[in-house]
């Protein structure tokens, strides 16, 4: 972002609100409060919330009055690299303490909420999207302090060093020594007599005042004040997840004051009680005016091209709130059509279920509608009855059917049972047949003499007759097999019948 190098022409307006600073004294108009960076100041809203060590060295304040009238500050964009100092991983600010502090008085929370712009309940939220650095320029602001219950504002300027809570265009919300709101300063035309501390670098020439960047800033670029380097913080972070970069091509660097009686300098320094002088006509032939005006020229050329970059910045936000407002439009427009739609629906539905409105005079088409509606009700209904008839009818015709096939195979294996039963009984008899001619044989045979051979003629017919015997209960087995086969095919074809 770039960095405002010039003199803004505009004056701050430095009018004290608030006219009792603390211990009875009293500020006139045409004011501003100095503040050193760690002390509290006048009716601060809590006690310091900065973290120790926090606060470079150097800031305290030192005797003395403080001296220069104010006249004119330097503005310099929220979001310029380098404007703002801090340590890396480490917050200035204790948010967490100052939203217990607000918390615990209801009072100054409220208050606290008018100035910030936000809803009573909404503090804590506002707090932690803030981001906690610190000024490396002596700043304008106003400052909001509380006191009789109720908010008082005053301007004033904070010293380098301070610890504050700036928001997401890089503005000053909150210092943190004493847990006031800030706002921007309020711009006048007079000179400002200073008030209040002083510190040996204030000069009222080196004074800036934070203008909001044009765009959220969702990194700062932050210079190390302990390690002399740069880091990154986000916004809203207490520097948990800052990271280290690269010093940045162009940061912000606190400025030397400026010098009266030098050519660029268009702030006239003003002793207090003395009355401003109007400046004198330069000599023509002053070999310092070509400086000047070209010096001149360079101010006007960076103000137009401000003002340039504010009106294209204004447009594109022209364009994006035409493009939101078109979105939303669209939006609403469905909304509304749908909303229409379920009117109508409800209006037919409505209708629908409505007697006509004259019960002795009903009309045809109504009538005729009733009667369709009744006849296609009836009809559905009995087609409704047949099928689940129909349905407990099949239901009873597969239980049936399964109860046939249990009782045909119980039958069959029966039969298997009495068969083999049969076979067993026909095998015994034939054994014991055998037995018996073999005891008729050895019967007849005398003793000594040597058992006669078995005729062929006999012994064939013995063995034929075993054959014909193994062949029938070999027959016997294949019929039974084929009879199972067959009871098989019968019921896979009548379960393939029934899941059709």
């Amino acid at each position: 972002m770039a960095v405002l190098t010039v003199a803004v022409v505009a004056a701050v307006v430095l009018a004290v609100v608030f006219t009792r600073f603390g211990g009875g004294g009293t500020a006139k108009g045409g004011e501003v409060f100095l503040q050193s960076a760690a002390n509290k100041g006048p009716d601060p809203y809590t006690d310091s919330t900065v973290k120790e060590g926090s606060v470079p060295q150097g800031t305290s304040p030192t005797p003395g009055a403080s001296s220069g009238a104010i006249s004119q500050v330097q503005g310099v964009d929220g979001g310029t690299p380098g404007l703002y100092g801090g340590t890396q991983k480490t917050s200035s600010c204790d948010v967490e303490k100052q939203i217990k502090a607000l918390q615990a008085d209801p009072a100054k929370s409220g208050a606290f909420a008018t100035v910030a712009g936000v809803r009573a309940s909404g503090v804590p939220a506002y707090l932690r999207s803030l981001t906690s650095v610190q000024l490396r320029s002596d700043t304008r602001v106003t400052n909001h302090g509380y006191r009789d219950g109720a908010p008082t504002s005053y301007q004033a300027v904070l010293q380098a060093g301070t610890a504050v809570l700036v928001d997401g265009h890089g503005v000053p919300r909150v210092r943190c020594a004493c847990g006031n709101p800030l706002t921007p300063p309020v711009a006048q035309h007079i000179a400002l007599q200073p008030t209040g501390d002083h510190w040996a670098s204030y000069q009222p020439s080196k004074l800036v005042v934070v203008v909001p960047a044009p765009i959220v800033v969702k990194v700062f670029v932050v210079y190390d004040t302990h390690r002399d380097d740069w880091f990154h913080r986000h916004t809203g972070d207490t520097g948990r997840h800052d990271q280290h970069v690269q010093p940045p091509q162009a940061p912000w660097q606190p400025s030397e004051p400026h010098k009266p009686g030098k050519p660029h300098d268009h702030e006239q320094q003003q002793k207090p009680g003395e009355p401003q002088n109007p400046q004198k006509p330069q000599n023509p032939q002053n070999p310092g005016k070509h400086d000047h005006e070209q010096q001149q020229n360079q101010q006007n050329q960076h103000q137009q091209n401000q003002q340039n970059q504010h009106q294209q910045n204004q447009q594109n936000q022209h364009q994006q709130n035409q493009q939101n407002q078109h979105q939303q439009n669209q939006q609403n427009q469905h909304q509304q059509n749908q909303q229409d739609q379920n009117q109508q629906n409800q209006q037919n539905q409505h209708q629908q279920n409505q007697n006509p409105q004259n019960p002795q005079k009903p009309g045809k088409h109504d009538h005729e509608q009733q009667q369709n509606q009744q006849n296609q009700n009836q009809q559905n209904q009995h087609q409704q009855n047949q099928q689940n008839q129909n349905q407990q009818n099949q239901n009873q015709q597969n239980q049936n059917k399964q109860d046939q096939n249990k009782q045909d195979q119980n039958k069959q294996d029966q039969q298997k049972k009495d068969q083999q039963k049969q076979d067993q009984n026909q095998n015994k008899q034939d054994q014991q047949k055998q037995d018996q001619n073999k005891q008729d044989q050895n019967k007849q045979q005398k003793p000594g003499e040597p058992q006669k051979p078995a005729k062929p003629q006999d012994q064939n017919q013995q063995n034929q007759q075993q054959n014909q015997n193994q062949n029938q209960q070999q027959n016997q087995n294949q019929q039974q097999n084929q009879n199972q086969n067959q009871q098989q095919n019968q019921n896979q074809h009548q379960n393939q019948h029934q899941k059709q």
